[in-house]
C-alpha cells in the first residue's frame, strides 16, 4: 500500500477530466494504491492468496483485477 495518497480532483474541462497531485488542495480527495503482487505464488498456499485478495476488496471502493 502506498505510504501517502495521491490527491485527485475532477476538472470541468473537456479532454482533461482529472487533475492529480501529491499535495492536498481544496476539492481533492485521497487515492491510495494497493499492489497485491504475488497472488498465485508457488511458495504460498491458496489460503494466503484468499486473505490478501479479500483484504484488498474490503479496503477498496474500486478494484482493478488483471489476470
Amino acid at each position: 500500500m502506498m505510504k501517502e495518497p495521491i490527491w485527485v480532483k475532477e476538472k470541468n474541462r473537456p479532454g482533461n477530466d482529472i487533475d492529480w497531485s501529491y499535495e492536498q488542495s481544496e476539492g481533492s480527495y485521497p487515492v491510495f494504491i494497493i499492489d497485491t503482487e504475488g497472488l498465485g505464488a508457488m511458495d504460498e498456499d491458496s489460503n494466503h492468496d484468499t486473505k490478501i485478495f479479500l483484504l484488498a476488496i474490503l479496503l477498496s471502493s474500486l478494484l482493478l483485477y488483471n489476470s
